[in-house]
């Protein structure tokens, strides 16, 4: 008997991180129908199993659903949820950011973050490589992970403030005119390298200053104005 194909590879990841992307950013909108799996297939390559599993994941974390007619949609008014293992690196980095946890000092093992956060060790370890890559962690041989930063706390802090001056100067020098829409959470974590509580505190900041709005559900930050 053949034995029936399954995909060998996390391509589905890649696929439903694309998509969440393009929900974060407006790009697909609240309401709006997702794109259909024969569609996915031909843009990314990949089998329509591959494709279903990658929209699997998006409805688990609460990103869409199916309606009427067994049309998949973008979800409505409540914030976006996170995938568990961000929920865990954004706590981490809080706490870094915060001087909890200084440079140098040993982060908890994937074992004692899962019993912590409630979460799978495969959850706490994916979150603890999150933070590995950002720069935040490093690895102490037999001590495991530590804070990355020298112990007279050279690890760069204030960095809601350095997101805000950044995104204030991408208004400033056009790159966000007003008007336009600033880029998803993510996205924004992803180009500066920090997470995503980091992001919404410096969208926070640019808020009260009076630069951006928070639009309805899947439209993002509207630019309103440049700094004087």
């Amino acid at each position: 008997m053949p034995r029936v194909s399954k995909p060998t590879d996390h391509a589905y990841d890649t696929i439903a991180a694309e998509l969440r992307l393009r929900i974060e950013s407006g790009e697909l909108p609240a309401g709006a129908p997702m794109p259909s799996e024969s569609q996915l297939c031909r843009e990314f390559g990949k089998s329509r199993g591959t494709v279903r599993r990658a929209l699997q994941l998006l409805e688990e974390a609460g990103l869409t659903q199916v309606g009427q007619g067994q049309v998949r949609r973008v979800r409505g008014d409540e914030p976006l949820p996170h995938a568990p293992y961000e929920k865990v690196a954004e706590a981490l980095t809080a706490e870094i950011e915060a001087g909890t946890r200084r440079p140098g000092d040993k982060v908890p093992s994937a074992a004692d973050l899962a019993a912590t956060h409630g979460v799978a060790i495969g959850t706490a370890q994916r979150a603890l490589k999150v933070l590995e890559n950002r720069g935040l962690l490093t690895s102490g041989g037999v001590r495991g992970r530590l804070v990355a930063g020298s112990p007279d706390g050279s690890l760069e802090l204030g960095q809601v403030g350095q997101v805000a001056a950044a995104l204030a100067a991408t208004i400033r020098d056009g790159k966000h005119p007003v008007g336009s829409r600033l880029p998803g959470e993510r996205k924004i974590a992803e180009t500066y390298g920090v997470a995503r509580v980091t992001v919404q505190s410096a969208l926070t900041q640019l808020a009260e200053q009076g630069l951006i709005e928070r639009q309805s559900r899947g439209k993002g930050r509207l630019v309103l104005r440049q700094e004087t």
